[in-house]
């Protein structure tokens, strides 16, 4: 079981290891605070957040990949929603894809409660993505 951050945190969905050490030594360099978690899949990432929001620790951000095995990121998006997360904890939702799909970029423009950026992360790109 991954560890409940008592502060800011990020929840990173990734399944590519290089990656998720590339946005977390991006979220570091930023020195904002941010723990990071990471979960490598969306059944995962769901498991944990179903834990994290009972203790009450809804995470800042959450930045998931659209292509994982297990359960990817349309799957985790729709169960995201079915469970209302959305409303009762609003976090702001980055899909990071290298995805140039029209189909893929079509379904998230439905997907009213996210944005999404080319991976990988620059600095400017996640300053942009945490700033109020």
């Amino acid at each position: 079981m991954k560890t409940i951050p008592k502060g800011k945190y990020i929840l990173l969905i990734d399944d590519d290891v290089v990656t998720n050490y590339l946005h977390k030594s991006l979220i570091k360099d930023l020195n904002k605070g941010f723990e990071v978690v990471t979960c490598e899949n969306g059944k995962v990432a769901l498991t944990f957040l179903e834990k994290a929001l009972a203790a009450n620790a809804v995470p800042y951000a959450i930045l998931v990949d659209l292509n994982m095995p297990v359960m990817d990121g349309f799957r985790f998006l729709e169960q995201y929603e079915r469970n209302n997360y959305p409303k009762l904890y609003p976090s702001r939702i980055t899909v990071l894809t290298t995805s140039s799909s029209p189909r893929d970029l079509d379904q998230l423009d439905v997907i009213d409660f996210v944005n999404y950026q080319s991976k990988p992360l620059t600095k400017q790109t996640l300053v942009n993505l945490l700033t109020d």
